[in-house]
């Protein structure tokens, strides 16, 4: 007996809802420790932190800033925002980090997923956020400017080692 080609068609349709549909939306409603664990520490907390934190803190620089008349006062609030920024930035990052190797040892399925994470994150340092998945499409343009001024500051003898160390952690460079 020969199929219908209305047959076909459902199941065709059976054969994509119970190996794409199904599992997508089993996923979705119930995802994996692991990747939720992932979710929260390689992007939640990273991106809150630029969202709430960093912006937070560049604003009220820079409101204190236009109210002081002295140029050197503005200078050590600015000198203040950028060390408090990175102090903050810096716990974040080793926060992150701890959670990383906590995560690839409790989830051993996932392991080489937040092995390879905690490796990309030191990457993401020049950048504003701590972490590599939400500073994806800044990383590029951030180390190709790194590269350039870096060479351009070895070439003429203005790099010292604390200055490279400071370029390196908040993607500019400081005299």
């Amino acid at each position: 007996m020969a199929s219908s080609p209305q047959s076909e068609g459902l199941s065709r349709k059976s054969w994509w809802h119970r190996r794409v549909v199904t599992p997508a939306c089993r996923f979705y409603a119930d995802p994996p420790d692991a990747l939720n664990a992932f979710f929260w520490i390689d992007f939640i907390l990273p991106a809150g932190f630029y969202l709430l934190v960093y912006s937070t803190l560049s604003s009220v620089g820079f409101f204190v800033r236009l109210f002081l008349e002295q140029p050197s006062d503005q200078n050590r609030v600015l000198v203040v925002t950028m060390v408090v920024n990175l102090i903050l930035k810096l716990l974040l990052f080793i926060g992150i980090q701890g959670g990383n190797l906590y995560a690839a040892r409790h989830f051993s399925n996932y392991r080489a997923l937040f092995i390879a994470i905690f490796v990309l994150n030191f990457i993401a340092l020049p950048t504003r956020t701590p972490a590599f998945v939400p500073a994806l499409f800044s990383i590029v343009p951030v180390w190709s400017n790194l590269l350039h001024d870096g060479f351009f500051l070895a070439r003429t003898g203005a790099f010292s080692p604390v200055s490279l160390l400071v370029m390196v952690l908040t993607g500019g460079p400081v005299l």
